[in-house]
């Protein structure tokens, strides 16, 4: 976060014409299938071929995710409005995800998509450390019109399909 911050001060500082869209957990299909991945691609993952998804300190922790064509429907929107020069905006859904929520959606979508009973294991670690994100996204709602329309079951189960459809020829479910 330091860095991302640091980034945006030079850029305001450059003189240059920017505005920035400062974006939450982007998540969609392709993102993250094959490496890593962030927590979306690897619970969807376990759930495929372990019938089991652990989270650790789900309830304690809440993400804003914003689907990657949400994202590009903000970036476009805004070109094409031309916002306030320095203007800083928030691109994501508006509202939070606990982890523990998104575990049991996944364990929901891939175990109707597949026939299988998928488990959600909540652990908490010692020392948990309570995280809530939440953003407002009404400034870029008011100057570019910005609306997020990605449901985020509907893109979890895109995202579901696509990784299933990647590594089926490569692993047999």
């Amino acid at each position: 976060a330091r860095q991302k911050l640091e980034a945006e001060s030079m850029l305001c500082a450059s003189g240059l014409p920017v505005v920035i869209l400062r974006l939450t957990h982007v998540y969609g299909r392709g993102l993250g299938v094959g490496d890593e991945g962030g927590v979306l691609v690897r619970w969807i993952e376990q759930a495929i071929r372990d019938d089991e998804i652990e989270v650790v300190d789900g309830e304690v922790v809440e993400r804003d995710y914003v689907h990657l064509r949400d994202v590009v429907s903000a970036v476009s929107a805004c070109l094409h409005a031309s916002p306030a020069v320095g203007g800083l905006y928030n691109i994501g859904s508006g509202s939070g995800r606990t982890l523990a929520g998104v575990a049991r959606l996944i364990a929901d979508i891939v175990g109707a998509e597949t026939g299988r009973s998928v488990q959600v294991r909540q652990r908490v670690s010692p020392c948990p450390q309570p995280w809530r994100r939440r953003i407002s996204i009404q400034r870029a709602a008011e100057e570019f019109g910005y609306a997020p329309q990605v449901q985020f079951a509907d893109g979890v189960r895109e995202m579901a399909r696509a990784y299933r459809t990647t590594t089926t020829e490569a692993c047999p479910l």
